[in-house]
């Protein structure tokens, strides 16, 4: 979390004092070009996905969003609403403290760059960032949550189908073999007429049960074999 943060506070700081020196920031438009060709070119030849990368990819955008808004005006530029954005990106990808220290940070930058002429618009424009900061952190916090529970179910999904699977191929090399052995030695028992009559009449209600029970398996291989 920590080193998130520096990184990320960094990027911040680095960038406002880029696009507020005299000189540097008559290259404003420049760097912001130069960083999307280099965010998109990450996207077309990284691969691998990581923590790492996501931490590339937000200080780039970050920079980006940062660069832009300080060049057309900062408190008054109408590109401020790509902050809402930039916290619900942050809020989603790090820890709430990240972004809350984040918030805070640019929002005191945003207040040193319009101190002297503070309007009644910029107060309203820093207290929406202010009020914004929590409700990016609680969607950031609630998607996680579900998605978290989205991969518990589907790890659910996944153990109930070969759970499914186990089954039937147990009853289909295993139980229903059996149950049908079984069968037919009773049927052979009973047909054979050696038995004592109240002995026989019991074979008959095993050999019926083991029928019925042999039927159950049947239906239940069908459901899971329609089920799949």
């Amino acid at each position: 979390m920590l080193v998130h943060l520096i990184f990320l506070g960094l990027s911040v700081i680095i960038t406002f004092i880029w696009a507020n020196h005299s000189t540097l920031q008559n290259y404003n438009l420049q760097l912001t070009a130069l960083l999307i060709i280099i965010y998109f070119a990450s996207k077309i030849f990284i691969k691998t996905k990581s923590r790492l990368y996501d931490l590339e990819s937000t200080l780039i955008l970050t920079s980006i969003c940062l660069l832009l808004i300080f060049s057309t005006g900062s408190l008054d530029s109408p590109l401020l609403f790509l902050l809402d954005f930039l916290l619900f990106a942050l809020a989603l990808l790090f820890e709430p403290f990240v972004t809350l220290i984040l918030s805070i940070v640019i929002i005191c930058l945003l207040t040193i760059t319009g101190y002297d002429h503070l309007t009644t618009m910029n107060l309203v424009n820093l207290l929406t960032i202010l009020l914004m900061t929590p409700l990016a952190i609680l969607f950031g916090k609630k998607f996680i949550e579900n998605q978290i529970s989205l991969g518990k179910i589907q790890l659910l999904e996944k153990n109930l189908a070969r759970e499914e699977t186990d089954t039937l191929i147990w009853l289909t090399t295993r139980a229903k073999p059996s149950l049908t052995s079984i069968l037919d030695t009773t049927s052979l028992i009973i047909g054979s007429n050696s038995l004592p009559f109240s002995l026989r009449e019991k074979m008959k209600q095993i050999h019926a049960d083991l029928l019925t029970l042999y039927h159950s398996a049947d239906n239940l291989e069908d459901d899971i074999s329609n089920g799949k």
